[in-house]
């Protein structure tokens, strides 16, 4: 995220953002109080030469929210291009939000609030699961064809960015 100008009301996002220019980044980290500073390992090892330093009056929450409303906006232009303004504005819409394994429940009640300050609904339309558990469906989905059945294993390697365990 890029606030334009100091205006936290004009933002920036992802493909609108270029690679080189400084920017908001880990902030949902920041929504979960039991983590140190919400900052994950892998950002204090290898900080950013291009984050943004915190805008004062733009806390976590805020950022949070102007994301997911950007990623609601644009998904809904991009329904409306394959489908039509009218039939994505008639159909119910659910959200799956992906969270950390770790997070507390303090961090998830955060997430739903910003998710429906973002214009996604109440929580009856609002779910979540664990990051891991999204990866595991999504693997299992696309090896369908892996042959595996009730009872067998499988792992699965959560290797991005997020908190350090000790």
């Amino acid at each position: 995220m890029i606030y334009d100008n100091g205006d936290d009301s004009k933002y920036r996002w992802g493909p609108q953002i270029e690679e080189s220019e400084p920017k908001h980044e880990w902030f949902k980290l920041r929504l979960d109080p039991t983590r140190e500073g919400g900052n994950s390992d892998l950002a204090r090892r290898y900080p950013s030469s291009l984050v943004s330093p915190p805008i004062r009056r733009v806390h976590s929450e805020k950022l949070v929210v102007d994301y997911l409303t950007a990623l609601r906006k644009h998904t809904e232009y991009i329904l409306e291009q394959k489908l039509s303004k009218v039939v994505v504005q008639r159909t119910p819409k659910e959200y799956i939000i992906t969270v950390p394994a770790v997070w507390s429940p303090k961090a998830r009640e955060k997430t739903i609030s910003c998710a429906k300050d973002a214009g996604m609904g109440s929580e009856d339309s609002i779910h979540m699961i664990t990051e891991p558990e999204a990866a595991a469906l999504y693997e299992l989905n696309e090896r369908s064809n892996l042959g595996l059945r009730v009872g067998d294993t499988f792992v699965v390697c959560d290797a991005g960015g997020g908190y350090a365990m000790s």
